[in-house]
């Protein structure tokens, strides 16, 4: 992100997929960094529990580190523990962390030092990141495409950018540039579009008080 060159700044949601972890490298090595949550093979809770009738809100859940209740209880604990290999139910009484609760700490704490919060809405970091094995991809999510896969909508307090998740997007730079896809690939474990996750998060920042600035590339 070229808002580096001239401002304090991070980034805070980015989404995942296969290109993650090389993001995350090319971030890191970057003033400001990544104000991002990642657990790789380690299970936590994640946005949805209650067969999607549960969302995580845009405050910690209460969840993250709590031993799992038995019995009658809050729907928010019906879920799976996700990781980048797979998920697995909870045994009552364990305690793991929730990667939201802990996103949205860590985004707090980087505005609170300073820094000017920034979200892209895909991985690709290159142009060459697309097609090749980090199958890089957008993560802005079309109406059409959420009634298709029945996910929530993307609505923003300022409203959407035109063309959201559909048709192509340019972007003018010779090193890093190019044409490319606004919609959502489908991710191959999830088999729903790219970016479950850092929709939510968008959510969240929208509603977090201070601005957040939104890019296409990291």
């Amino acid at each position: 992100m070229r808002m580096r060159e001239y401002f304090k700044a991070t980034g805070a949601s980015v989404p995942g997929g296969a290109a993650y972890e090389a993001v995350m490298e090319e971030l890191n090595r970057r003033p400001g960094g990544a104000a991002t949550v990642w657990f790789g093979d380690e299970p936590v809770f994640g946005v949805s529990a209650n067969g999607g009738k549960w969302q995580h809100p845009t405050t910690e859940c209460g969840r993250d580190m709590v031993p799992v209740p038995g019995g009658k209880r809050n729907g928010k604990w019906d879920c799976k523990v996700e990781s980048r290999t797979g998920d697995r139910e909870p045994e009552v009484g364990s305690r793991h962390k929730c990667w939201c609760c802990r996103w949205l700490r860590r985004v707090q704490k980087m505005h609170r030092e300073g820094y000017v919060i920034c979200c892209t809405t895909s991985n690709i970091f290159d142009r060459e990141w697309v097609g090749d094995e980090k199958q890089a991809g957008s993560s802005e999510l079309s109406d059409l495409q959420a009634r298709r896969f029945r996910q929530p909508k993307e609505d923003f307090r300022n409203g959407r950018p035109k063309r959201w998740g559909t048709g192509r997007i340019q972007i003018p730079s010779e090193e890093h540039g190019g044409d490319f896809n606004r919609e959502a690939p489908v991710h191959e474990r999830t088999n729903l579009p790219l970016g479950q996750g850092c929709r939510w998060e968008r959510l969240a920042l929208d509603g977090l008080g201070f601005p957040v600035f939104v890019f296409f590339m990291p």
